[in-house]
C-alpha cells in the first residue's frame, strides 16, 4: 500500500468525525420532536388537572380522588383526533382500539386520559423521527462510501474505477435486523420506552400529591437531558445506527475495490468498552483468524459490538 497503517487508521478515524458531524444534525432536530411532545403533553395534562395544578399541590387521598374522577366526552373526541394522525396504521388501530374498549366508553378517568395523552404525543413523534433518521443514515452512507474510495485513491496514488452507490446496498443495510429487530421497530420500541418512562413520573407525582411544578421540573429532566432519558435513547439509537451504517457502507466500499479482508479498529480512548478493545486489530481474538467478509458477523466480530458502539473497520490488503 505504500502507507503505513497508522496512516490508514488516522484516515479511517477521520471519517467517523465526518459521520458523527452529519448525524449531529439530524439529532438536533430529533431533539425538537421531543421538545415539542413534552409541550403538548403539558398542554393535555393541564387541561385535565386544572384543579390541581391551581392548588399546586394535593395531599394523597385528594390526588387520588382527583384522578379517579371521569372525564368528559370532549375529552375522549379530543384524544381520537390526535390518534387518526398518528400514520402507522398498525399503532394507530392500537390506540383507538384502546380508547374504545368497553372500559373507556363509559368515560375513562383522568389517569387513564392523561397516559392516553402521553401514548399519542410520544406516539406523534415515530414517523418524522423515522424519517429524519433513515435521512440522516442515507446521508451518512454516502459519505462513507464515497469518502472511503476518495482516501484510499489519493493514498494509493491508483486510478481504479469503482461502481457508484445504487440503492439497493443502502436499503439492505438499513433492513439489516443485526440487533434483533428490523429498523423501523427499534424506533417504535424506542418510543413505547419514552411513553412507558413519561407516564411513570407523572402517575408517581400525582399519585403522591406532589406539586405541579415539581411534576414539571422532573419531566422536562427526563425528556430533554441527554445523559438519561428520552433524548438519550433516541440519541443512543441514532449513534449505534449511524455506526452500523458507516460500517456496513464502508465494507461496500472495500469490496468494490476488490478487498476481502476487514481490519477491527477501535477508537481508543477513555470511552472504549473492553469487548471494543479485545477485537483491535487484524485478529479475531475468537476464533485466532484473520477477519474476512466472508465470516463477518455483526455484532460478534464486525462493529456496532454494543449501543454507542465507535468502532470502524479499515480495508486490510496483502
Amino acid at each position: 500500500m505504500g502507507k503505513s497503517e497508522e496512516y490508514w487508521d488516522e484516515r479511517a478515524l477521520e471519517r467517523l468525525t465526518l459521520i458523527e458531524r452529519n448525524s449531529s444534525e439530524y439529532f438536533d432536530q430529533i431533539s425538537k420532536l421531543y421538545t415539542n411532545a413534552k409541550l403538548q403533553i403539558y398542554a393535555d395534562i393541564e387541561k385535565m388537572l386544572a384543579k390541581y395544578i391551581a392548588d399546586a399541590g394535593l395531599g394523597i387521598e385528594e390526588a387520588r380522588e382527583l384522578l379517579t374522577i371521569k372525564e368528559s366526552q370532549n375529552v375522549l373526541d379530543e384524544l381520537r383526533k390526535k390518534i387518526i394522525a398518528v400514520e402507522d396504521p398498525g399503532i394507530r388501530r392500537q390506540l383507538l382500539n384502546k380508547i374504545n374498549a368497553p372500559a373507556y366508553r363509559a368515560r375513562i378517568s383522568r389517569l387513564q386520559a392523561i397516559e392516553a395523552s402521553i401514548d399519542t404525543n410520544i406516539k406523534l413523534i415515530a414517523p418524522a423521527e423515522t424519517t429524519l433518521l433513515k435521512n440522516s443514515l442515507i446521508s451518512s452512507a454516502d459519505l462513507s462510501y464515497y469518502r472511503t474510495l476518495y482516501d484510499y485513491q489519493i493514498g494509493t496514488g491508483l486510478g481504479f474505477s469503482f461502481a457508484g452507490l445504487d440503492e439497493e446496498t443502502v436499503q439492505r443495510a438499513l433492513d439489516e435486523n443485526w440487533s434483533g429487530k428490523d429498523f423501523s421497530s427499534r424506533i417504535w420500541t424506542n418510543t413505547d420506552v419514552v411513553a412507558q418512562n413519561v407516564k411513570d413520573i407523572v402517575q408517581q407525582h400525582v399519585m403522591t400529591g406532589r406539586s405541579w411544578r415539581r411534576s414539571q421540573s422532573d419531566l422536562a429532566g427526563y425528556v430533554d437531558t441527554r445523559n438519561a432519558g428520552a433524548q438519550y435513547a433516541a440519541e443512543r439509537l441514532l449513534r449505534t445506527e449511524t455506526n452500523h451504517i458507516h460500517n456496513e457502507i464502508t465494507a461496500a466500499a472495500h469490496k468494490a475495490m476488490g478487498v476481502l479482508k476487514y481490519r477491527f479498529l477501535a477508537t481508543l480512548d477513555s470511552r472504549t468498552s473492553p469487548i471494543c478493545q479485545k477485537h483491535d486489530g487484524n485478529i479475531d481474538p475468537d476464533t485466532k483468524e484473520e477477519y474476512t467478509y466472508e465470516n463477518k458477523k455483526v455484532g460478534i466480530n464486525f462493529p456496532p459490538l454494543h449501543p454507542f458502539c465507535r468502532s470502524v473497520i479499515n480495508a486490510q490488503i496483502g
